[in-house]
């Protein structure tokens, strides 16, 4: 983390932020997990007013690293000059396409804003690496899932237990799983193949 030699001001709008803000209502769902997330334009929604009322305000700049992952770097500006930068966040891309790069990118936004400024969010990524031009895409990998063979569905989903407990002992958010699997094009961990349901328990167990 970077930040202005001096945070004397920056600390107290914060504070006085924080004070004021709530969180802001989870209307999105999770199919993942079964829960609930907040939007990117509703986080901003949120906090943007208020951020400005106290001589706050954000860049997010995008991001990459030398392995080819995405993300964002979030840096929290006050009126004084004073900044606070944090550390780069990225996510490796299981599907390398445009969308799934902007798909982690929102992601990497939402969470890393969300953090900085202590806002509960329960996460998302939830662009699903859609845009509706690719939702013929999407919908015709989700009709395919239903079609798998049995066993090919069976392991897929002991995969998928696998992923849930190994994330639940490492305190990896539910969302950075959605996000793994919106990559794939996929709003359903059940939808993916077994190749790319291993490739994301391989992910986290790495993590």
């Amino acid at each position: 983390m970077k930040r202005s030699e001096s945070i004397v001001n920056i600390s107290k709008a914060i504070l006085d932020f924080q004070k004021e803000v709530k969180d802001p209502k989870r209307e999105a769902d999770n199919s993942f997990f079964d829960s609930k997330y907040v939007t990117i334009d509703k986080l901003f929604a949120t906090v943007r007013p208020l951020l400005g009322k106290h001589g706050l305000s954000y860049i997010q700049a995008p991001t990459s690293d030398e392995h080819g992952r995405v993300g964002c770097i979030t840096t929290l500006l006050h009126e004084s000059g004073e900044f606070i930068e944090g550390d780069m966040f990225v996510m490796t891309l299981a599907k390398n396409n445009p969308q799934g790069a902007g798909s982690a990118i929102t992601y990497a936004r939402r969470y890393s804003l969300s953090a900085m400024l202590g806002v509960a969010w329960d996460d998302d990524d939830d662009g699903n690496v859609a845009s509706d031009p690719k939702r013929f895409e999407q919908e015709s990998k989700q009709k395919k899932a239903t079609k798998q063979a049995p066993k090919e569905n069976s392991k897929v989903k002991e995969i998928g237990f696998a992923v849930a407990k190994i994330a639940k002992e490492k305190n990896i958010p539910s969302n950075i799983i959605h996000a793994m699997t919106a990559n794939y094009g996929c709003t359903k961990f059940i939808e993916l193949n077994v190749e790319q349901a291993q490739k994301i328990l391989e992910e986290v167990q790495k993590r």
